[in-house]
């Protein structure tokens, strides 16, 4: 019994000190984010927020990163974080998962629309890692070069390599990336001129059906007075005010 009690209290102090040391550490992590927030050489997005330089903080403590970097590395797209090509490259070569850098094996040419690209690095085992193969023929299908502004009109060999990292890093280093896309995809695959014109027409329907409401009232006529025998019905489509806190579902006259 009084091994039992002893294991009992030894593993009751554990927990306790386990708590004390999370709370120390998020604690901790909250006081340094209010010191970058405080700072006017972060990006935009995390000045005067210790909200989002706590996140970048903790994302940086996962990827064993300087917390500086993530936040100067991490773009916010249309609300969606997301890395630069150039930070995952970096992540990619400094994680000591690899014998070599990140490697690119190009073959043709822009100009003759046959241009491709593989990135490739060799592993701790000595296993030759390839990325999915990067063509000029894809980026067109994808629409990436066709986008106003795009990077991949003026300086396609760059994107190129930058894309196949990024499937380089998603293959064989997912935890690095956290499931983000980099920067590029990002602008790659949102369209900067969307607009959500069927919820706007929908919201402005609902307003409409809101203030007036078509309703149907029977109208009786020549009634017997004696018999109370109806000789001619008619109905009468009216308009009804709603007002603009009454429900416009269930709407009975």
């Amino acid at each position: 019994m009084e091994n039992n009690k002893d294991l009992t209290v030894t593993s009751t102090s554990e927990v306790v000190a386990e708590a004390t040391a999370k709370r120390d550490l998020l604690n901790m992590a909250y006081k340094q984010a209010q010191f970058y927030a405080s700072s006017t050489i972060v990006p935009a997005e995390y000045q005067n927020n210790p909200s989002n330089c706590f996140i970048a903080i903790e994302m940086a403590n996962r990827m064993g990163a300087n917390p500086f970097q993530v936040m100067q590395s991490l773009n916010v797209i249309k609300g969606k974080p997301s890395w630069s090509s150039a930070f995952i490259i970096a992540a990619v070569n400094q994680s000591g998962r690899f014998k070599t850098p990140i490697n690119y094996q190009m073959k043709g040419d822009w100009s003759k629309g046959d241009l491709e690209c593989v990135a490739w690095a060799i592993s701790k085992d000595g296993t030759k890692c390839e990325s999915i193969k990067v063509t000029q023929k894809m980026a067109n299908a994808e629409g990436w070069v066709q986008k106003n502004g795009s990077k991949w009109q003026t300086m396609p060999e760059l994107m190129i390599r930058y894309r196949a990292a990024a499937f380089f890093g998603r293959q064989y280093c997912p935890d690095l990336l956290l499931g983000l896309m980099t920067t590029e995809e990002q602008k790659d695959i949102i369209d900067a001129d969307y607009e959500e014109v069927d919820a706007k027409i929908a919201t402005e329907k609902v307003e409409e059906h809101q203030n007036k409401t078509m309703a149907s009232v029977k109208v009786t006529v020549n009634e017997n007075p004696e018999t109370g025998e109806v000789k001619e019905e008619k109905v009468a489509t009216e308009k009804v005010e709603t007002p603009a806190n009454e429900g416009i579902f269930n709407y009975e006259v």
